[in-house]
């Protein structure tokens, strides 16, 4: 102990996993100086991410916004902020319905819902936009199973006429021939509304919080899944 007052140099360390340590002496909080200064450039960094939003420039946006995701797990507004890029501000829906080639970026809008959900910082906003997601990709998959399953079944039934009108001509064996494929297309046709049917509880199957951009695949006639 010493007898008198002593100056002396204090080291704490604090390891890179714990978030948010705060030191106090007597019950006064000591600044913490490299701290403050992080959390400054990460909110410069997120208002340029904004503006880059606002402009229209989606995959910056996402850049900007994705480390500070993984220096700050815990802050909503980094994880909304690579949603409404991706989604071009809640306003695309449109990559439900076709191929895009912004796979990586939908991919991190998909991981950052993720986290909100386990945050469970989901708001209105979002979930209003997920509705509207699962409403174009129903109607897809409706559009889907009209063009196919009613082609199959109309080259089916096609098929069987054409069979009956060939039945006691001279062209009896290429009736049997077409009636034969009829047969097929029907079968395949029972095959597809099948597919079609569990595709759609799989789809109405999901929580309604599940994320918009996890697009099921439309089945297809060579795909046993």
């Amino acid at each position: 102990r010493a007898r008198c007052p002593v100056a002396f140099r204090l080291y704490l360390r604090i390891p890179s996993w714990c978030e948010g340590a705060q030191c106090a002496v007597c019950g006064h909080e000591l600044p913490d100086p490299a701290r403050d200064a992080r959390l400054r450039e990460a909110d410069q960094t997120y208002r340029l991410a904004m503006e880059h939003l606002r402009a229209g420039n989606w995959q910056r946006c996402v850049d900007l916004l994705s480390p500070l995701c993984g220096q700050y797990p815990t802050e909503p507004k980094y994880y909304r902020g690579i949603i409404r890029a991706a989604s071009h501000d809640l306003s695309d829906v449109s990559f439900v319905t076709k191929n895009v080639p912004e796979k990586i970026l939908l991919d991190r809008a998909d991981d950052a819902w993720d986290h909100l959900k386990r945050l469970h910082a989901l708001d209105s906003e979002l979930r209003a936009y997920a509705k509207r997601c699962k409403k174009a990709q129903t109607a897809r998959f409706e559009k889907g199973r009209r063009e196919t399953v009613g082609t199959l079944a109309l080259t089916a039934a096609a098929g069987v006429v054409i069979h009956f009108l060939f039945k006691g001509t001279g062209n009896a064996g290429l009736g049997e021939f077409i009636f034969g494929g009829a047969l097929v297309c029907g079968v395949y046709a029972c095959v597809m509304a099948k597919r079609y049917a569990d595709a759609f509880r799989k789809l109405n199957g999901r929580g309604h919080d599940a994320s918009p951009f996890y697009v099921l695949e439309l089945p297809k006639m060579g795909n046993k899944r």
